[in-house]
């Protein structure tokens, strides 16, 4: 059993099930990656502790948690995982402070941990206003929580009770207070869906700071690839209670095995035949180049969209392959833009506002196109 996380078990529902296998090693990330309704909500309760699991195992530490052929299990308040839940979860009548401390204080009152002293050893953390007396926390673990809240700019909020927070700002709450817990396993269940662009870039770029100094494993869990491509170390994608590939984010972003992968990584798949190198284009002029010389016959050809570049004139330098065409679309997604390309190759180029603004793109625009060879892909076992 590995050192960090392993899992590798079945979660019998009503409806449907839920089968799971990956490892997490020490302050590694797992990205797991899907749909509405593919399970991952199960997966987080299986790992969690909210949910038995119906065959297999999750151990952590090499300890297990849930062994369904020993009927051993866990409680979730003895596993030590911080959960971050898509739905925030607050406590009511807790003021924000309150509730980012309440994982170490509960813990406290569990133990008879250097955490809890007597009342009259309490400290307010430096540069706080909030009243404490609620926590049985030393100064120590009040300042390790109030610099974090500090960080991801919850000290302003500090006082604030839930019922007047923003849904954005009650998730960061949420966040917050699970990186405060000191948790042997952390839980990212969609962390950002509830805030806004600006926030949430500020945010996850936190988040990563922090998780490089996060000696435990994390699972994050979203169905919006971009924050799993960038925070994760290792990409699962689910599909349908499955999962059906798994790897680096470069390995599913160059090749996608599923059409789902493939919309997950911004990828696209075009169907062409190969020879030598060269790609044809079934009912277009168009030919592509191709590092890879070994395919042969019709295959599936994937491309990045952040891999494309647009230009106003046809560019110059190395040898790549460009053609003209025509902006079709323009979609605002997070913190890219996605540009739809017309005939003679319809593909989706992501691109930075100021890109947008630089190119003067807009539906109709005249365009060149430019991809490298190394960046074109052939997909083994992708289905057409």
């Amino acid at each position: 059993m590995t050192a960090g996380l392993s899992a590798d078990f079945m979660v019998v529902r009503s409806l449907f099930s839920v089968t799971a296998g990956f490892e997490v090693a020490p302050g590694s990330v797992l990205g797991l990656v899907g749909s509405n309704g593919s399970g991952k909500s199960t997966i987080v309760e299986a790992i969690a502790g909210l949910l038995p699991v119906s065959k297999g195992s999750i151990g952590l530490e090499g300890a297990l948690l849930d062994d369904a052929a020993t009927a051993t299990f866990v409680d979730a308040r003895h596993r030590h995982v911080g959960v971050a839940f898509q739905e925030p979860r607050l406590f009511p009548h807790m003021s924000v402070w309150e509730n980012v401390a309440f994982g170490i204080d509960a813990r406290s009152r569990r133990s008879q941990s250097p955490w809890r002293p007597r009342r009259s050893q309490q400290v307010q953390p430096s540069g706080s206003t909030v009243d404490l007396r609620s926590m049985r926390l030393r100064g120590q673990a009040a300042d390790h929580i109030w610099s974090l809240m500090e960080a991801f700019g919850l000290s302003e909020l500090a006082a604030r009770r839930p019922t007047s927070l923003s849904g954005g700002q009650a998730q960061l709450v949420s966040l917050v207070r699970a990186l405060a817990s000191e948790p042997r396993l952390l839980i990212l269940d969609e962390p950002f869906s509830a805030m806004d662009v600006d926030v949430r870039f500020n945010v996850r770029n936190q988040l990563s700071d922090w998780l490089s100094s996060f000696s435990g494993p994390t699972v994050l869990i979203s169905h919006d690839a971009g924050d799993a491509f960038v925070l994760a170390d290792q990409i699962a994608v689910l599909e349908a209670g499955a999962i059906t590939q798994s790897g680096t984010p470069d390995d599913i972003r160059r090749r996608p095995t599923t059409r789902f992968a493939a919309s997950l990584a911004g990828t696209n798949r075009v169907t062409v035949d190969a020879n030598a190198g060269v790609l044809s284009i079934p009912g277009s002029p168009l030919t592509l180049l191709t590092w890879d010389h070994t395919a042969a016959g019709q295959v599936v050809a994937t491309i990045p969209a952040e891999a494309i570049a647009l230009y106003t004139s046809q560019p110059a330098g190395s040898p790549r392959n460009t053609w003209s065409t025509t902006v079709e679309s323009i979609q605002q997604m997070g913190s890219v833009v996605r540009v739809g390309l017309g005939v003679p190759l319809a593909l989706a180029v992501d691109v930075t506002p100021s890109s947008v603004t630089e190119l003067g793109l807009v539906p109709g625009s005249a365009v060149w196109a430019s991809v490298k060879a190394t960046e074109v892909n052939i997909a083994d076992g992708v289905n057409m």
